[in-house]
């Protein structure tokens, strides 16, 4: 009976009219554009498999036309999969939200003055193309002509693209190219996946949110978040449990009497974004799975994303409040450096995560961590490492800047700066006749160490 309810669903599927066309996307994304230009700027990231569609990015904060900006960067996605549908509907009310109301509403302001929003609204064009046409109204691959015949053959085409990122891509899905989880031929095979991995490389997202939806309604309106290993959690576990727990609370449920669940993702599921974008970035990434399906009724679609919009409210209020930030430069010169930051506390080898390295333009490294104090440690080829204790404060953000001294090889012996007993110096060698009472980050030859003044 279920089998011949789905089957008769399939024949007579209409791709609802108050959801997004490819093409309603686009036009929606450029009138923003067009009437908010002091705030939102449209990119192509990249192309799709089949039909070479551009993948668009909406992005979102004050002077958007300045490429590189000094501020906390922040991913929505929606549509990896072809039938989740919803999942362009919550970027679309998002970036609604934060452009109608930008002037009269002064949390949104702050959000957007302060952050640097970026939304990708449909990763996958091409299998919302099959969805579209009322093809197959559960298509959830892109369309990769995986048997090279030219057409498109729904029962062997494809590649679940939530799949196919490089963090344990072998155990993801399945290498059976005719299984709707197909993981691909290699990781990153896809372009779509391709475009979203070269944007995390260049934005280095402090949070990713994707929305995606389950066909299973008791899998639906559940938070996942990286990721329990065996008998393990991450490193960042503390910290990135608390953050996914309270943005599902903040969600109310469909039925109105409780609310989304939080819960950890397995990192054995291979190939994911949620665990790549972790495991490559540091990202607090997490998987909203929105309602109890594909297709809500069209006149519960505003009502559902804006339930979720108060748990997107409260993540960047979270950024906003307090993170940790560090920038590291070059004592000599003054330049930014690329540079290994570790927090001691959520510290893991590079066989379990990557290095968490400052980007290159700023020299900044962002890590959110709950409020207490943390013991760093900054390292970079060529020049002394430094190791020092720094408190993460509650409610503001605390800049701190190092500068690293170059190791200056002469007759084969590292030469370093010594300081006299007694003498205190900032960071840039001047000699303080006082203890400083500022903040600041200065050397002293008794300590020998870094020491924060608070």
């Amino acid at each position: 009976m279920k089998i011949l309810l789905l089957l008769t669903f399939l024949l007579n599927f209409k791709f609802p009219p108050r959801y997004h066309t490819y093409g309603e996307m686009v036009d929606e994304l450029h009138y923003l554009q067009i009437n908010y230009p002091e705030i939102c700027r449209v990119y192509t990231i990249g192309y799709s498999q089949r039909f070479n569609l551009p993948i668009l990015a909406l992005r979102i904060t004050s002077y958007p036309y300045w490429e590189e900006q000094d501020k906390p960067t922040i991913l929505f996605d929606g549509i990896h999969h072809a039938s989740e549908i919803l999942g362009c509907e919550m970027c679309l009310y998002i970036a609604n939200k934060l452009t109608s109301q930008y002037y009269s509403d002064s949390l949104i302001k702050s959000f957007v003055d302060y952050l640097d929003i970026w939304l990708v609204p449909m990763v996958n064009p091409d299998g919302h193309y099959i969805t579209e046409l009322g093809l197959d109204s559960i298509w959830r691959k892109n369309l990769r002509d995986n048997n090279h015949n030219g057409r498109i053959d729904l029962d062997y085409d494809g590649v679940d693209l939530n799949r196919n990122y490089d963090f344990l891509f072998e155990l993801g899905g399945s290498n059976e190219p005719n299984n709707r989880y197909y993981r691909g031929p290699y990781p990153f095979s896809e372009p779509e996946v391709r475009a979203i991995r070269d944007l995390a490389e260049r934005k280095r997202f402090i949070l990713n949110v994707s929305f995606h939806s389950d066909k299973d309604p008791r899998m639906g309106e559940r938070v996942y978040y990286p990721w329990r290993w065996g008998n393990g959690f991450s490193p960042d576990h503390i910290h990135i449990k608390g953050i996914c727990d309270t943005f599902a609370l903040n969600i109310i449920n469909d039925a109105n009497n409780g609310t989304y669940l939080s819960i950890y993702g397995k990192a054995e599921e291979g190939g994911l974004e949620r665990n790549y974008l972790y495991y490559a970035y540091g990202t607090f990434a997490f998987t909203c799975e929105m309602w109890r399906g594909y297709y809500p009724p069209e006149e519960r679609v505003d009502t559902i994303c804006e339930k979720v919009f108060f748990g997107v409210k409260y993540l960047l209020k979270r950024i906003l409040q307090s993170h940790l930030t560090i920038k590291v430069l070059d004592k000599k010169t003054g330049l930014p450096l690329k540079a290994e930051v570790r927090v001691l506390e959520a510290y893991a080898p590079a066989e379990t995560i990557l290095p968490r390295y400052t980007d290159p333009i700023f020299g900044r490294v962002r890590r959110i961590l709950k409020p207490g104090r943390y013991n760093i440690e900054v390292l970079k080829e060529g020049y002394s490492s430094v190791k020092f204790t720094i408190e993460v404060p509650a409610n503001y953000i605390k800049d701190t800047t190092i500068f690293l001294e170059s190791e200056d090889i002469i007759e084969g012996k590292f030469k370093k700066e010594i300081i006299k007993e007694d003498e205190i110096f900032d960071l840039t060698g001047r000699k303080l006749e006082n203890p400083p009472l500022k903040t600041g980050i200065f050397f002293s030859k008794k300590k020998k160490y870094v020491n924060i003044k608070d």
